[in-house]
């Protein structure tokens, strides 16, 4: 079994065999929780169901990974690239997304309970049943915090 160092030095180095790796070994846990990857790349890296809960993400590129069901809860995620990431059911409780950028990501059903999203990019993100409820976003040039009343749709197109 592989050490967490061990993981992100693979995936640094050759994407290929971690993603290789990830094939053989889809039930092994990916467990990054609290690790340092500021500015890691992690381009077109297979990290499903891996825990970045409470990690330092910051000015980190994960373009064209696959974070299904990822666990981002309390990461710090400022200035981070998600470019067409796939990011269905991945949970941001609670993450600093200051700056970052979801450009044609995935984002079906993802949670971003309580994030702050100020300056956070989504053009042509897909966000079908995806959970905003105390995110914070800029509105008209204020910082808000979107609040949901039970049994009400808001802002429907």
């Amino acid at each position: 079994m592989m050490t967490a160092i061990e993981m992100i030095e693979l995936i640094k180095t050759d994407v290929k065999k971690w993603n290789e790796w990830r094939r053989k070994n889809p039930k092994i846990r990916i467990n990054l929780s609290n690790a340092n990857l500021y500015r890691i790349n992690f381009h077109m890296a297979n990290l499903q169901h891996a825990n970045f809960e409470k990690a330092d993400l910051k000015e980190a590129n994960l373009d064209h990974a696959d974070l299904e069901h990822a666990d981002f809860k309390y990461a710090n995620l400022k200035n981070t690239n998600f470019y067409m990431a796939n990011l269905k059911n991945a949970n941001f409780e609670g993450c600093n997304l200051y700056m970052a950028d979801f450009e044609e990501a995935n984002l079906k059903n993802a949670n971003f309970e309580g994030c702050n999203l100020l300056h956070t990019t989504f053009p042509r993100a897909i966000l079908c049943d995806t959970n905003l409820h105390n995110a914070i976003i800029l509105y008209r040039g204020k910082a808000i915090t979107i609040k949901f009343e039970e049994g009400k749709e808001i802002g429907r197109a």
